[in-house]
């Protein structure tokens, strides 16, 4: 069900209660929700995300409304999620914690391990291969890591831009979300 990859990212501060809120008028206009009742829906229309306490009490009422189809959302469903709206909301949130690489112009591995040095911070005695990559890598810190242009770069190197994502995959916290354009 869409709404709950909507309801865990505000839940888990993934987006904002602005964005959940304006998805939620855009999706009862195109007449998508389904799974709010008109009370809720009234609840989430008058919710002032500017106020940490409408904020709290329509997570709360979220979280316990849901609470049954929620227990087994983890960050792979916003992960695996195909929905443009939500894909743009959590790669354009105010989420700190978040990577932002581009592999728009990489055409070569040698060209790539150059710019993972950059995009990921590494020292400059980073050794320029996967295995490196993997070695060096911390990505504890990172809530979100939006991987832009990917795309195009599994075209042009198709097995280093897999080795790229399973390296990036494991070496990620547990909460981490991976956005790849």
């Amino acid at each position: 069900m869409k709404a709950i990859s909507y309801i865990y990212a505000v839940l888990n501060d993934y987006i904002s209660c602005d964005d959940f809120v304006n998805w939620t008028f855009e999706a009862i206009e195109e007449g998508q929700i389904d799974a709010f009742d008109s009370d809720m829906i009234v609840k989430i229309q008058n919710c002032n995300c500017d106020n940490k306490g409408d904020i709290d009490n329509l997570k709360k009422m979220l979280a316990m409304r849901f609470e049954s189809k929620l227990r087994n959302a983890t960050p792979n469903c916003l992960t695996e999620c195909t929905d443009l709206p939500l894909k743009l909301m959590l790669i354009y949130s105010s989420a700190t914690n978040k990577l932002c690489v581009d592999f728009n112009d990489i055409n070569s591995a040698s060209k790539l391990h150059k710019y993972l040095r950059y995009a990921f911070h590494l020292p400059y005695w980073y050794g320029e291969n996967m295995d490196a990559f993997a070695d060096i890598l911390d990505l504890s810190d990172y809530k979100i890591i939006a991987l832009f242009n990917f795309t195009a770069l599994k075209h042009k190197l198709p097995d280093t831009a897999e080795q790229l994502l399973r390296v990036i995959d494991i070496n990620k916290n547990n909460d981490c979300v991976i956005i790849c354009t």
